[in-house]
């Protein structure tokens, strides 16, 4: 949690692409340690 959260988000965070990319590694990351496989249509391609 700690590579991939930020400690705080501000309104204006939602427009930074770069918080995208931090979710999706944190989510793509997840279901790794889950050995899940891929869920998310973003892990398919």
């Amino acid at each position: 949690m700690e590579r991939h959260y930020r400690n705080r988000l501000a309104p204006d965070d939602l427009a930074d692409p770069q918080l995208a990319e931090e979710s999706l590694a944190a989510l793509d990351e997840l279901t790794q340690l889950l050995k899940i496989g891929p869920v998310y249509p973003f892990q398919l391609g």
